[in-house]
């Protein structure tokens, strides 16, 4: 039995001000993902559902036991299956929310999984207003995936970024576009926040968002370089990460990402045309 009600064995639990606060996933747990849990006053929004059920009903029992209530929106920020396979700890009593193509992204899992998708979709921004507090939700299309949502809670400086940004570890780039990513890391580097929550790591300032492009950056830039060298993907194997991203986790992501962006490079329209 549990003596702390706000604690988990999937995630840790992080105060960022009175009424929003950050779930955080342990390694030796199921969550797998970051999430968020908001109070706007009289609503409370998730964001993101961890990969497991439960790790999304321990952070449902949280909200009952910090808020009194279980959440009322779930918001699923993107459709890699580690941040919403939750969703069903939250089906029937929550409104589910996603950008319409994260909407059809986890939709076209649904015939191999029994698993719960947005019920309500939006495009390009959305509102949500509490007696408390307003979060805004931006979605950036082709960064880390086809369409990437983030949180964003302009009275506190506060930002959910989910996968378009990683803190302290390789991100995952196979599925995205890295100049969309790029982007998207420098428009929010350009909101009034100091505060930002990654898909994966701990919770980060604005130097994780350079550090996040520069990382990108490298990546492109080392395969272009082997590229114009005439080198092809078996001097690739031989590289070392750059002493800069050296101490950082999933390093087996880093051979993955030059293995994408060269087939990117060679087969460019296949895609940025998605």
């Amino acid at each position: 039995m549990k003596t702390d009600l706000n604690t988990s064995k999937h995630f840790t639990l992080q105060m960022l001000a009175d009424g929003i606060y950050a779930a955080i996933s342990m390694d030796e747990g199921a969550a797998i993902c970051n999430t968020g849990l908001i109070d706007l006053g009289g609503l409370v929004v998730i964001y993101d559902t961890f990969q497991t059920p439960q790790a999304a009903r321990d952070l449902a029992e949280i909200s009952r036991n910090l808020f009194g209530q279980t959440p009322l929106v779930v918001v699923n920020s993107h459709w890699h299956n580690d941040h919403y396979w939750g969703n069903q700890v939250f089906a029937g009593q929550s409104q589910i929310l996603s950008s319409d193509k994260t909407y059809r992204g986890i939709a076209e899992a649904m015939p191999e999984f029994s698993f719960y998708p947005p019920n309500i979709t939006f495009k390009q921004h959305l509102m949500l207003h509490g007696n408390r507090r307003t979060v805004e939700l931006i979605d950036y299309q082709n960064g880390h995936s086809a369409s990437d949502t983030i949180l964003y809670i302009p009275n506190d400086g506060i930002v959910f970024l989910s996968d378009l940004l990683f803190v302290g570890c390789h991100p995952y780039l196979g599925d995205g576009h890295p100049q969309g990513q790029q982007d998207a890391l420098r428009a929010v580097g350009q909101m009034d926040a100091e505060v930002f929550i990654p898909g994966h790591g701990p919770v980060g300032a604005r130097q994780d968002l350079l550090m996040m492009i520069d990382y990108i950056s490298h990546c492109c830039e080392t395969v272009n370089n082997l590229i114009q060298q005439g080198k092809g993907k078996a001097e690739m194997e031989c590289l070392e990460v750059d002493p800069a991203f050296r101490d950082w986790k999933f390093g087996f992501f880093f051979q993955d990402n030059l293995q994408f962006l060269w087939d990117m490079q060679n087969q460019p329209e296949s895609r940025l045309d998605e």
